[in-house]
């Protein structure tokens, strides 16, 4: 008898919380903030912020896939030229299993000077309990 009564309560006591696009729209935003942080090819922020079976795909080369593939080609640019990265998500729609973002990004030099922009597309898959990147691609705006 307890247990048919405790059966009952669980729909209600055991249901997951509900999936709240606004609050991941926040949390990408807040992710966004330290999109730059990738150029330092530290493994503790890649492990946090990318999938286990990431992929990402920049134009003019093949996908990257593995996480020390994807921390090399982050670190490489960085190691060249002091830049900063900004990323604005334009749209963010989805549910409890994926999201995607697209949004625009922008690289200035120490002047302050833009030499990149152009827009993106990104997947974010929950993994260990947070929104993650899963898939990331991007193409400048700038010919030439």
């Amino acid at each position: 008898m307890v247990l048919l009564f405790l059966s009952t309560l669980c729909p209600y006591s055991c249901r997951q919380p509900a999936f709240d696009l606004e609050a991941v729209k926040q949390y990408i935003g807040e992710a966004n903030k330290r999109y730059g942080e990738r150029t330092k090819g530290i493994p503790a922020f890649f492990a946090a912020a990318y999938t286990r079976d990431a992929w990402v795909m920049p134009a003019g080369v093949p996908k990257i896939t593995g996480m020390d593939n994807i921390i090399a080609y982050f670190k490489a640019p960085g190691d060249a030229v002091p830049y900063s990265v900004t990323v604005r998500a334009e749209e963010v729609f989805g549910h409890e299993d994926n999201v995607i973002e697209t949004g625009v990004y922008e690289l200035t030099d120490a002047g302050g000077k833009c030499f990149e922009k152009g827009k993106f597309v990104v997947i974010w898959r929950k993994e260990d309990g947070l929104w993650k990147i899963h898939r990331e691609i991007w193409t400048s705006d700038l010919t030439g």
